[in-house]
């Protein structure tokens, strides 16, 4: 028998603080910039998401949680069938505050 293969890529990792420990309960969100498909989860107890059956495409990454400024990652592409990692590092700071990394 032929096995099944996929042509979605899947993203994961990690948000940590400026300290370095993990953050529970950040709100993760990934947009497809060409489509603006969003995708969202939020990290568990050990500060680890996963945002699996992506298109392969121009992406965003954007971190929320309360008392760290947000980040957002722009213009990385997700390939066929990539098993992509994108660890996060949230600065303290107002929640109107963000940083951004293209």
């Amino acid at each position: 028998p032929v096995l099944a293969q996929t042509a979605n890529a899947t993203l994961t990792g990690i948000i940590r603080d400026g300290s370095g420990l993990a953050v529970s309960g950040a709100t993760v969100r990934l947009v497809n910039e060409a489509m603006n498909l969003q995708r969202g989860t939020e990290s568990n107890e050990t500060g680890n998401y996963t945002i699996p059956s992506l298109l392969p495409g121009r992406y965003r990454l954007e971190v929320e949680m309360a008392g760290f400024k947000k980040s957002v990652i722009s213009g990385f592409t997700l390939e066929v069938a990539q098993q992509a990692r994108m660890d996060v590092t949230l600065e303290l700071g107002q929640v109107s505050e963000s940083v951004s990394v293209t």
